[in-house]
């Protein structure tokens, strides 16, 4: 009877061994499908930030090959666009527009095992552009100490006219009030004119 008992014990042992890694290998593997998990903003947000930057959260790597992930923004904005593993990053080059509507759609989205997906469609409205930035330039133009600064919207250009000469010593007090307003003019596009009237008087040719 003990013997019996003991062989029915090890069958129900090994039963449940069998099922445990039939379970196991089942799930090692089952692939998730290839698909859009998240968005920031989520779609249809209202009041984003016009500095945010767009995320795209899918189930599986994506490829990093140029020719995928197609990206069309209306209205008409550069975009840089990242591949970080299941995560498709979208940052702007200037800030967005305030208080305007963005219609961001991605496709030829494909995964790095090659599966595909349709295009996707980001729909968000950004809110007031309160950055420190954009409070500076909204107080252009301004005449400085031998300079005369102002920024030119189409080309998000800071244009600085040098009044006076010695060239680079008006040119260096114009850097300086960028500074000083904590514009970084490594980054920053910065276009340096001069009056013509300066011209040949030891100040660069224009």
């Amino acid at each position: 009877m003990k013997k019996v008992i003991t062989i029915s014990i090890i069958v129900i042992i090994c039963i449940l061994m069998f099922f445990s890694i039939l379970y196991l290998v089942s799930t090692n593997n089952t692939t998730q499908t290839f698909s859009l998990h998240k968005t920031n903003p989520v779609n249809y947000s209202k009041e984003v930030n016009v500095n945010t930057e767009i995320t795209l959260d899918f189930t599986q790597p994506l490829s990093k090959k140029e020719s995928t992930n197609t990206v069309e923004v209306l209205p008409n904005t550069y975009l840089v666009k990242t591949v970080n593993d299941t995560t498709l990053v979208l940052t702007p080059k200037v800030n967005l527009k305030e208080n305007t509507q963005y219609v961001i759609k991605i496709s030829n989205i494909e995964s790095l095992s090659g599966e595909k997906i349709e295009p996707i469609t980001v729909i968000f409205t950004t809110g007031k552009d309160t950055t420190e930035r954009t409070a500076f330039i909204k107080s252009l133009p301004y005449q400085g100490d031998g300079f005369y600064l102002e920024f030119d919207n189409t080309t998000n250009t800071f244009i600085v006219t040098i009044q006076k000469n010695p060239y680079d010593k008006y040119k260096q007090n114009a850097l300086n009030y960028l500074n000083s307003k904590n514009i970084n003019t490594n980054t920053e596009n910065v276009e340096y004119r001069e009056l013509r009237f300066l011209q040949g008087e030891g100040a660069p040719p224009g």
